[in-house]
């Protein structure tokens, strides 16, 4: 919730998701007038940051603003040389007229360059995002999670599946509204990676084929040509994003994350297996001695497996969710 003053010196209370605001800044919204309980406000649906375009705004906007260096003294001077919204022409297009001003030096000139494109960017690219179906707090998100501008999200809206929240689902829906087709390589790609990292949280390593071709049919309701997709796996294959392996004469798909976690687990066990175990001495007298302690009445599936764990150098403990 913040004030602005329109044009007529009207107050207005205003009510909106936006970004950063300093005073002076002009500002263009879009909403309807609400009556609340703190009186008249102006919901605002969407507020961006526009150009201030008089002498005093202008002076405000650099005070204020996101440019160090530019004091009160040295913003006086440039709006007396540039006292009205040429100045933004002159920074976009001819920034080194700024020198003429006294006290202007090139190393504060390049910081206010800096500072003035810097925030332009950051405007654009929370437009573009937001006029694709994103909050501003989303479109925020993105762009400080990513570390990424407007050109590479065009040319790979899936990037933002690494943003926490965002996943193929929301990332498709942006790269749709961006014009990609529906049978686009890119978004095969990454619905199969979409669907091999959620079997893992079905509990299946791999999938066979049959299944991915049902899955990736469901998840983009489209019908992919035999050709399509296996040239998609192969490359998935190529670049180590999955890992195709033969398995009772066809071929099973793995994401290479899980197949590399169960390889390594494998070769761990191998290892383990090698170790020596010293017998141990009264063995069954020991169990039951432990279990009278403990006032546990073992049942012979549970005996057998205490025996089997105290004298094998490995064991794997295996049970569905709540077993413990």
């Amino acid at each position: 919730v913040f004030h602005i003053l329109k044009e007529n010196q009207q107050k207005v209370v205003v009510q909106g998701k936006t970004f950063n605001l300093s005073e002076g800044m002009y500002l263009e919204a879009e909403g309807e007038f609400e009556k609340t309980k703190f009186g008249i406000q102006f919901k605002a649906s969407k507020i961006n940051a526009s150009k201030p375009k008089t002498k005093d705004a202008i002076y405000q906007y650099l005070v204020q603003g996101p440019f160090e260096g530019i004091g009160k003294i040295l913003a006086s001077k440039i709006v007396e040389a540039f006292p009205d919204e040429s100045l933004w022409d002159i920074l976009n297009n001819d920034p080194d007229q700024l020198l003429s001003v006294s006290g202007m030096s090139q190393k504060k000139l390049e910081d206010f360059k800096k500072a003035w494109q810097d925030n332009q960017k950051s405007h654009e690219e929370v437009l573009f995002l937001e006029q694709h179906g994103f909050s501003y707090h989303q479109s925020q998100k993105i762009l400080q999670t990513l570390k990424t501008n407007k050109q590479q999200l065009s040319e790979n809206p899936y990037l933002i599946m690494d943003v926490s929240g965002m996943g193929f689902v929301t990332a498709d829906r942006f790269a749709l509204r961006l014009g990609f087709k529906k049978d686009d390589p890119q978004r095969i790609l990454n619905g199969l990676t979409y669907i091999l990292k959620n079997s893992v949280n079905d509990g299946h390593s791999w999938l066979s084929y049959q299944q991915i071709v049902d899955k990736i049919n469901y998840l983009l309701n489209i019908k992919i040509e035999d050709d399509v997709l296996e040239f998609v796996l192969d490359r998935c294959s190529e670049v180590n994003v999955l890992k195709k392996i033969k398995f009772e004469g066809s071929s099973v798909y793995a994401w290479m994350e899980v197949y590399l976690a169960e390889e390594y687990i494998y070769e761990r066990l191998k290892q383990s297996t090698t170790v020596h175990i010293e017998p141990i001495h009264n063995l069954k007298q020991n169990i039951d001695d432990m279990a009278l302690i403990k006032g546990i009445n073992l049942s012979d599936e549970q005996y057998l497996a205490i025996e089997n764990i105290m004298q094998l150098s490995c064991s794997v403990l295996t049970g569905g969710a709540g077993v413990g």
